[in-house]
Formats: structure tokens, sequence, C-alpha cells
């Protein structure tokens, strides 16, 4: 494989019947450097047969699985390429090639050939590199927490069900700062440099987009402090005008949005009316 994320300039692995090559995209010459400038088949990766470059790939799909009992925890994980031509083996398909890491201590680790056909091949590595730096067993304590679910569901319920209108405009604030906040990290760290991100990058990222979600949920806050309940009540009013045209069989498509907006504009007055 040829690839511009890999930091080797060149790392070969042969089992006789394919030889690929790891190489900086600096690298590239040849088919590849054609495959690399051609539009319908450039990629960042790129499989190497016999010294000429069959297959282009663009970005791979990353998978991990971690089993955590206590006593022993194992970590495995897989990046899995998808080429963007089909495989010269059956060109309803597309040629695969998956990198498997094993996180292990033993001696005479590394890279290895796996299996190989005419449509995908496997790479295994296994060393301490394939190891993760750290690992939170979330699932662990989620499931400590399971049984505390429902309990935290009924209680919460009653209190939206008896105290709704006090608690409504935080809970809807919150969830808009989460969201907000959620949006900032995702786009923000799209623009990081995977190469050369640092902590302290992705601090700042997390800092600046609870910032945004703090400012989205206040405004949220304000709006909602005297809207909430009309909001929430025009919302309801569609809901159950809709249901009584569904209980009523009723399919003409004008009587369902002028019965809508009837149902949204009721439930909006008596909502704001006893607020």
């Amino acid at each position: 494989m040829c690839g511009e994320s890999f930091t080797p300039n060149k790392t070969e692995f042969t089992d006789g019947s394919i030889s690929t090559a790891v190489m900086k995209s600096g690298a590239l010459e040849g088919d590849c450097k054609t495959m690399a400038e051609t539009s319908d088949t450039a990629g960042n990766m790129f499989l190497v047969e016999g010294g000429t470059c069959t297959q282009s790939f663009s970005n791979g799909k990353f998978a991990a699985k971690i089993n955590d009992t206590g006593e022993n925890t194992t970590q495995e994980w897989s990046l899995t390429y998808t080429s963007l031509q089909a495989c010269a083996g059956d060109d309803t398909k597309k040629y695969t090639v998956v990198i498997e890491g094993v996180c292990t201590d033993a001696e005479g680790t590394g890279f290895e050939v796996g299996a190989v056909d005419s449509c995908g091949s496997t790479l295994v590595y296994k060393g301490k590199e394939a190891c993760a730096v750290k690992v939170f067993p979330l699932e662990k304590y989620m499931k400590k927490l399971a049984p505390f679910t429902g309990a935290f569901i009924i209680i919460a319920g009653a209190v939206m069900c008896f105290a709704g209108s006090k608690f409504l405009p935080l809970t809807i604030s919150f969830l808009v700062g989460f969201g907000v906040t959620g949006v900032c990290s995702l786009i923000g760290y799209n623009f990081l440099d995977p190469d050369n991100a640092k902590m302290w990058h992705l601090i700042v990222l997390v800092i600046a987009a609870l910032a945004f979600g703090i400012v989205a949920g206040f405004c949220a806050f304000k709006f909602l402090d005297n809207w909430a309940v009309t909001i929430l009540a025009f919302w309801v009013g569609i809901l159950l005008a809709l249901f009584a045209l569904k209980l009523a069989q009723v399919q003409n498509q004008n009587i369902t949005l002028g019965a809508a907006a009837v149902g949204g504009i009721l439930g909006a007055c008596l909502g704001n009316k006893y607020q």
C-alpha cells in the first residue's frame, strides 16, 4: 500500500502472491502518481502488485474491540480500505484491504501478511504500538447504572408531570447547549491535522465548543422561559389533531394540513393561557 498517512518512506510485505508497499505520498511515482492525479481514481492509498499500482483507496473505516474482564484486557482493531475500482477477480465487487492490529507484549512482533485472494488481502500487526493509549471501560460502568435507569425515568417523569412547566425551559436549554457543543466539537475536530495535532489542540477545541454550547443554551433559556409551554402545547395540539384524523381514517392531505394547523393554534392558545 502507498499512503500519505504512513510515516515510513517504504516498508514491504511479501508472501509470494502479493507485494505491498507503504510509503509517503511524496514517494509516489509512475502508475501510482498517475492514478493519484486522476479524478476518478484519486485516493490516499494505493495497492501495488508486481511493481504496478492496481487499486486506489480513499479513507479507511476504523473499528475497535476491547474486552475488559478485570483481569485480562484484550485490544484489537481493524482499518478497512475499499477500492475505488472493481477487483480483477470479480467486477461486481470492490477490492478490500484490511489492516488488523493486535495489542501484545510478545517478542518478534510486527507486520505479517494474512489472508489474500483475488478481491482482498489482510495485513496483521502485532505489537505494543497496536495498544490503546488509554482505555475507559464505559460499557462496564453503564451496566452498573442500568438497574437504576427505570427508577430515574419514573422520578423524572413524575417531576415533569406535576411541575413540568418549571423544569421544561431548563431541560430544553440543556439539550440545546449539549447539541451545539457536540456539533461544534465534530466540526472543529475535522479541521485538526491528524499528523500534527497535540493534546492542547483538543483541549482548546473542547473549551471553544463548550463556550458556544453555553451561549446557545442561555439564549434558548431566555426564549423558552416565556414560550416553552406555548411551543410544547402547539406541538401537542398538532399531534392530537393528527391522531384524531388517524382514528377517523381521514387520508385527504388538505384536511390533514388544515386540522394540524387548527390543532396547533388551539394548543398554543391554551398553553399560553395556562402557563
